[in-house]
């Protein structure tokens, strides 16, 4: 099939060159996808669907995050998160509130 080892290795680079050239293409797209809406904090609190947009995770990873966290753990993993750099916390009402500074 292949006339030599090189030749064959060759062409193996090549493929992955292009694959990781297409992997990346698709990661800054869907980067670039997920960023493009940021919700705003209203007044009244942000809600869990909003705020799993913001941060870029899906709903529920959002509430698993936030039960499994501890409340300094959530408020520092979501600072990394968020695109202004704000920590959240959650709050009784349902709610995810930006922490004060």
């Amino acid at each position: 099939m292949y006339s030599n080892e090189q030749e064959f290795i060759k062409l193996l680079d090549d493929i992955v060159s292009r694959l990781e050239r297409l992997e990346r293409l698709i990661s800054n797209s869907l980067y670039a996808r997920q960023r493009k809406y940021i919700p705003q904090n209203p007044i009244g609190g942000m809600s869990l669907h909003n705020l799993a947009k913001r941060l870029a995770v899906s709903n529920m990873y959002l509430v698993q995050a936030q039960e499994q966290m501890s409340s300094d753990d959530f408020l520092k993993w979501s600072r990394s998160r968020d695109p202004m750099g704000r920590g959240w916390l959650f709050s009784g009402d349902g709610n995810f509130y930006p922490e004060s500074k």
